[in-house]
């Protein structure tokens, strides 16, 4: 009889570990969301109170204290006023136009450097892709001086041309893109 009733004490002590286990990993689960929570909700604050100046009359004071998250009298008169002192609309244009550029001509000179390295055989192909990876590790604040003085010297300062020729093409996307060609089969 004394080896029957071992088993069940044995699977009791098993649940009632198991249970404190659960017990104090549920709470450590709580403790890290109750932390998480309250880094989120620091760092939202500054957003909050961007987002509720922005609807605040010109007359409400912002830097009052303590402050005051919601407007007293909410206006869309601060978004009429910017939007009509600033051509907001030439604005987009521009990030827009030199975005899209931007990406087709990364993706296009990346493209055409990438699949030779990655598909053909050819004596230096990985001191090429060596080199091309080596200079990731340049800041660009190396470059940005002698990199002015070419756009200058083109002709391209206050240009399109010269903030998508500043941006391309990146070796970090090259060499992406090796890696990726590299992993598609040859068929």
């Amino acid at each position: 009889m004394a080896n029957a009733t071992k088993p069940d004490q044995h699977s009791s002590n098993l649940n009632v570990l198991w249970q404190q286990r659960r017990n104090s990993s549920a709470w450590r689960y709580a403790w890290t969301y109750l932390a998480l929570g309250a880094i989120a909700i620091v760092m939202l604050l500054p957003l909050v109170w961007l987002i509720s100046t922005a609807f605040k009359a010109p007359t409400e004071d912002i830097f009052q204290f303590p402050p005051r998250f919601l407007p007293s009298q909410p206006t869309l008169q601060n978004f009429v006023t910017v939007w009509q002192s600033n051509p907001f609309g030439r604005y987009l244009f521009n990030s827009t136009l030199v975005a899209v550029l931007t990406v087709g001509l990364n993706l296009l000179l990346c493209s055409l450097a990438a699949y030779p390295l990655a598909r053909l055989e050819f004596r230096g192909r990985d001191l090429i892709f060596s080199l091309i990876v080596s200079t990731i590790l340049i800041p660009f604040q190396v470059v940005m001086i002698p990199l002015f003085i070419l756009i200058v010297q083109l002709g391209l300062r206050n240009t399109y041309l010269g903030l998508i020729f500043r941006r391309s093409p990146p070796p970090l996307a090259s060499s992406c893109c090796v890696r990726r060609f590299r992993a598609y089969p040859k068929s």
